[in-house]
C-alpha cells in the first residue's frame, strides 16, 4: 500500500520567519494565530490563508421526540395556608350572619290574596285588583272624606322590624291616577302608627317610631322623602326622587346601622337619614303601605305588587 505524502510545515512564530526577497512569499503555520496556514510577503507582512466565514446554512430538520405515556397521578400536596376573612356585604348579609327573609306578593290566581312567607298581610280600605300589560296587583282605595286611609300591612313578626336587627325591606308599588290631596307612606312602623293613620295634620308629621318613605302632597312638592323617628322626634331627608301619578316604584328602606337608615328608589343612589336617638332600638315594628286621603269628597288609591324584607 502506498504511503501518503505531503508538505510538512513546522508551527512557527511569524517573528522567526525571515522576510523573503521582493517578489517572493514564505508559507508557514502561524503558531500565534490558532496554527492557521499563513504566508509572509517580501515586505514582512503576514497574511492568513484561512478564508472568510461562509453564509449560515439552512436549519436542519427537527427530530421527532416522543413524549411517552402520561405518568400516574402524584400524591396530593400539603394544604395551603388559610386565606384572609371575607368582607361582609352591605346588602342581605351582615357580618357572617345569614339573614332571615320574609315576603308577600299579590296573586290574583288565588282569589286575589297575598301569598305570604314569614309574614301575614291584612288590608285597609276597599279591595280590588288590576291586571294589565305590566303586572297584576292589588288596589286599596279609601272612602271619600278627610283622613281616611287604605293600604296593606304586615303582621308583627317579632324582632323583624327592630332597628338593632338592621331590617332591609323593599316595596313594589304603583301610585294612583291622582296624587293630589293625599299622603303616601311605605316603610316600617310601630303598633301605634299601624293601628291609626300614619300621618297627621296633612303635613307628614309622624313622631311614632318608624323608618319609611313619605310623600305628603301638601309639603313635599313632587318628591319622595325619607322619614325616620325614634318615638319622640322625627327627622326627614331632602328630595330623594321625583314622584308621578300612575307610576311604578320600588322603594327600599335599608338600615346600615341601628341609628342610620338608607333610602333608595328603583335601585338608585342611597340617601341616609340618621335616627334622632337610639330610643327605638328594640321597638317591634312591622311593614306597611298606606295612602291617606286629605280631600273631603274624593277617594284615593294605591296599587301594591309585592314586598320583600330581611333582618338579622
Amino acid at each position: 500500500m502506498a504511503i501518503g505524502s505531503g508538505i510538512t510545515l513546522v508551527e512557527t512564530d511569524p517573528a522567526n520567519i525571515p522576510t523573503p526577497t521582493s517578489g517572493k512569499d514564505t508559507i508557514f503555520i502561524d503558531s500565534t494565530n490558532s496554527n492557521t496556514p499563513s504566508y509572509k510577503d517580501g515586505t514582512g507582512t503576514v497574511h492568513t490563508l484561512k478564508g472568510a466565514a461562509g453564509v449560515q446554512g439552512p436549519v436542519g430538520p427537527v427530530p421527532f421526540i416522543d413524549d411517552g405515556d402520561i405518568g400516574e397521578q402524584g400524591f396530593p400536596g400539603q394544604p395551603g395556608q388559610q386565606g384572609p376573612p371575607g368582607v361582609a356585604s352591605s346588602g342581605n348579609v351582615s357580618s357572617l350572619l345569614i339573614r332571615k327573609n320574609y315576603w308577600s306578593y299579590y296573586d290574583d290566581r288565588a282569589s286575589g290574596v297575598f301569598q305570604d312567607y314569614g309574614t301575614v298581610t291584612s288590608n285597609i280600605g276597599s279591595t280590588s285588583s288590576v291586571n294589565d300589560a305590566t303586572t297584576n296587583r292589588a288596589r286599596r282605595t279609601t272612602v271619600a272624606g278627610d283622613n281616611n286611609a287604605a293600604g296593606e300591612q304586615g303582621q308583627f313578626v317579632g324582632s323583624a322590624g327592630q332597628f338593632r336587627h338592621l331590617p332591609d325591606v323593599s316595596f313594589n308599588i304603583f301610585t294612583g291616577s291622582d296624587i293630589t290631596s293625599l299622603e303616601i307612606w311605605a316603610g316600617l312602623f310601630d303598633s301605634a302608627t299601624v293601628s291609626t293613620n300614619p300621618g297627621t295634620s296633612h303635613t307628614g308629621v309622624n313622631t311614632h317610631a318608624h323608618a319609611a318613605f313619605r310623600f305628603a302632597s301638601a309639603v313635599d312638592g313632587a318628591s319622595w322623602i325619607g322619614s325616620v323617628a325614634d318615638g319622640t322626634t322625627q327627622a326627614i331627608s331632602g328630595n330623594i326622587n321625583a314622584i308621578a301619578a300612575s307610576t311604578q316604584y320600588v322603594l327600599r328602606v335599608r338600615f346600615s346601622s341601628n341609628t342610620a337608615v338608607n333610602f333608595s328608589v328603583n335601585g338608585g343612589a342611597e340617601v341616609t337619614v340618621n335616627i334622632p336617638t337610639s330610643g327605638a332600638d328594640s321597638n317591634t315594628l312591622t311593614w306597611g303601605i298606606y295612602v291617606l286621603n286629605n280631600g273631603g269628597g274624593i277617594t284615593r288609591f294605591i296599587d301594591i305588587v309585592s314586598i320583600f324584607g330581611s333582618y338579622n
